[in-house]
């Protein structure tokens, strides 16, 4: 999810720093003896860093956050995806109030409001879901800097944004079978294409 995960490894930086808002690998091993630097996931060790901030170093660890990274705006974005699509983990891994606290100061830095969606799901398939974002950009409907992010980081997001996730490697392997398809390429988006029909007959009868 994380496209910079930046962390420290080592258990003891040597070079006199305070690395308080760090991200050091050995302490959540020293938190969790089963663990170890290879098994460790950067959401892990974020939110398990997050949670045993004191609430006035926060804000602080957020900003320093942002400012060790290439693409500041980038980790921020992922930040918010990861903070909405794991609401209730987070939750049940601390409480309520945390998850709330944290995302004031994550709407409080990046300058935008973050809205609550309505509760919905992505009942589709992974195949489907490719379709329609491949479609979408193909329509020049989304834009996204392709400079900056490939085709698979946008339907990563994509996937995000309707609740549910891809990981990389899926997506890669699914695109290359929805090229390899031989008559139509995204029978998913003819599909949609016929039951927007039926719908739009249905209500100009009413």
């Amino acid at each position: 999810m994380f496209t910079e995960p930046i962390t420290i490894i080592t258990e003891e930086p040597a070079d006199g720093k305070d690395h308080r808002f760090d991200l050091v690998v050995f302490d959540l091993i020293d938190g969790d003896r089963s663990a170890t630097v290879e098994t460790i996931a950067y959401e892990d060790l974020l939110l398990a860093h997050m949670a045993i901030l004191f609430e006035n170093d926060r804000e602080k660890f957020l900003r320093y956050q942002i400012s060790i990274h290439t693409d500041p705006e980038t980790w921020l974005e992922e930040l918010r995806r990861f903070w909405i699509n794991f609401e209730k983990e987070i939750i049940t891994f601390e409480n309520e109030r945390f998850y709330n606290d944290y995302l004031l100061l994550i709407n409080k830095v990046s300058g935008k409001t973050m809205k609550k969606v309505a509760d919905f799901t992505w009942e589709g398939n992974s195949t489907q879901l490719i379709e329609l974002a491949l479609a979408l950009e193909a329509s020049d409907v989304i834009k996204y800097d392709r400079l900056k992010h490939s085709q698979n980081q946008f339907i990563e997001a994509f996937s995000d944004a309707l609740h549910t996730r891809l990981e990389m490697k899926k997506i890669e392997d699914l695109k290359k079978k929805i090229i390899a398809r031989k008559g139509v390429a995204t029978p998913f988006v003819e599909i949609l294409n016929d039951k927007f029909e039926s719908y739009m007959t249905e209500c100009r009868r009413k």
